[in-house]
């Protein structure tokens, strides 16, 4: 990965200006991507390990069955993360030192981060299973089909959770681009056909949720985006007012 590093360092009687320039904001928005497509994908995917595991080790309903699993990671782990390479950057990207060329793609912080989004996917799909089985009292099929659809919409709106802190919830990179909207209408219809199509519901074992079922899972499904936009929040107070 060296050479993203050397994208944004090259020396100034290397090429003119303008060129230089240009070379400088390609490499800075490779890194960002990069970051970008792989936080969104380790966020996606060491959690599932952790909430069927939680599940095992108490000996309830597994919230999401193998089949299932491998429906996300062809749908709603791929598209979203390729529409976040696609995408412009943010403003700033000029503004930012130069990268160190032997600094990993992913650093602490970002293992940090997909840590705490792993919290908050478990929380969420666990949180979606034990409503439906207790607080609705629907059967496991329907509500083994709950958390899945969880799980999947959580990852859709996850993407909002990518954006640079500081920069406004609503008006930022993500928001700003077009193949992450249409990767989220393309992962949707895909998604609802799982469920509502006959013979890919029959596979994959899911059935219907109902009005209050989806209820539950637009609630639950909103709580990794809720968590990481507070997450934001926070750091950029805790930038902006840094402690002594």
């Amino acid at each position: 990965m060296q050479w993203i590093g050397m994208c944004s360092r090259m020396p100034d009687h290397f090429y003119p200006q303008r060129v230089q320039s240009q070379w400088s904001l390609e490499g800075n928005k490779i890194e960002v991507s990069l970051k970008g497509v792989h936080e969104t994908f380790w966020s996606g995917h060491h959690q599932i390990p952790m909430f069927v595991g939680l599940a095992a080790m108490v000996g309830g309903t597994l919230p999401i069955l193998p089949l299932q699993i491998l429906f996300l990671n062809l749908v709603t782990d791929v598209f979203p993360a390729l529409a976040l390479g696609l995408g412009a950057g943010a403003d700033n990207l000029m503004r930012r030192k130069p990268r160190d060329p032997a600094e990993p793609v992913l650093v602490r912080a970002d293992w940090q981060a997909i840590a705490f989004y792993g919290v908050a996917f478990t929380l969420a799909v666990i949180g979606a299973l034990e409503v439906a089985q207790r607080g609705l009292g629907l059967p496991e099929q329907e509500a083994v089909t709950i958390s899945f659809l969880t799980l999947a919409f959580a990852q859709l709106w996850h993407v909002f959770n990518m954006r640079e802190t500081g920069t406004s919830a609503l008006r930022n990179e993500v928001t700003r681009n077009p193949y992450v909207w249409a990767a989220l209408a393309l992962c949707s219809g895909l998604t609802l056909a799982a469920v509502y199509i006959p013979p890919i519901a029959a596979a994959l074992k899911v059935a219907p949720p109902g009005l209050a079922g989806w209820g539950v899972v637009l609630g639950m499904s909103l709580v990794p985006l809720v968590a990481g936009q507070a997450r934001h929040a926070l750091r950029a107070r805790v930038s902006v007012h840094p402690t002594s």
